[in-house]
Order: C-alpha cells, then sequence, then structure tokens
C-alpha cells in the first residue's frame, strides 16, 4: 500500500517539502508510490504551499493542496479521495492551541477558558461552530499559586 500523509495546516509547507525530499532520496521506491495532502485553512497559506511545492519540482500526483473550509469540514473532493490507510499530521495545529488562557472578571477574579462541544440553538456541527468557549473559576492548582 502507497505511503499516504495528510497534514492540516501545513503553515508554509516547510515539513512537507522536507518529508518528500527525504522520502525521495532515502526511499525513492517509497516516494515514486506516495501522496501527500495539504489540508490548509487559510488561502494565503494554500498559495505559499502550492508555490513552495512546485518550485520545488514536486510533482502533482506526489503533493496537492487542498483547501479546507473555515468550518473545519473538509471538501468533497477531499473526503470522496480518504480511502486506505493516511497518516494525519498536525503539527502547526497542535502547537497553536491555546493552554492557560486566563481573563479577569471584576466580580468573579480569574477565569479560566475551557472548549466544550457546542450545545445550544445556534451551535454545533450544522451551523458550523462545533465547539463553544467558555470561562469558569480557575480551578488549577499551579496557576493559582
Amino acid at each position: 500500500e502507497p505511503l499516504r500523509i495528510c497534514e492540516v495546516g501545513g503553515g508554509t509547507g516547510t515539513a512537507a517539502l522536507s518529508l518528500l525530499g527525504w522520502l525521495a532520496k532515502a526511499h525513492p521506491e517509497e516516494y515514486a508510490r506516495c501522496h501527500y495532502r495539504l489540508l490548509e485553512p487559510s488561502e494565503r497559506l494554500a498559495r505559499v504551499q502550492a508555490g513552495r511545492l512546485r518550485d520545488a519540482g514536486v510533482p502533482p500526483e506526489r503533493a496537492e493542496v487542498v483547501r479546507l473550509a473555515s468550518s473545519g469540514e473538509w471538501p468533497p473532493e477531499a473526503r470522496a479521495a480518504q480511502a486506505g490507510a493516511w497518516s494525519l499530521l498536525l503539527l502547526e495545529v497542535l502547537d497553536n492551541l491555546p493552554h492557560d488562557k486566563l481573563r479577569h472578571d471584576p466580580d468573579a477574579g480569574l477565569l479560566e477558558a475551557h472548549v466544550t462541544a457546542a450545545s445550544s440553538p445556534g451551535s454545533g456541527p450544522a451551523s458550523g461552530r462545533p465547539f463553544r468557549e467558555e470561562f469558569e473559576p480557575l480551578a488549577d492548582p499551579v496557576l493559582l499559586e
């Protein structure tokens, strides 16, 4: 089975170029069968990624950039082509998740942000807003010190 890699939010495409470049040199037989897909929510970064792949000489059958909708929904062409085993990379997503987001409220004191699944009317997957941010009293013992 060919190596298939799907990277969500690939920044400027550095990881894709590095991985594909290494694979082409170290394992040319695997490179010849691989497919790398970048799913990118930013229109500007999608253009940068596509340009860098093109400038590096990566053929379209080895790598593609697919614009990810701002709602997080995968475009139909990406969903239809996901058959088989894929390795999923979230390098530029996971390192940008908020950590210990605090807000001061004059009445409640320090509040800590939590992301929860949306369940109120007008939210949820159909609305394109599957999550919501809520603030609760700070409970993290490390932050309370």
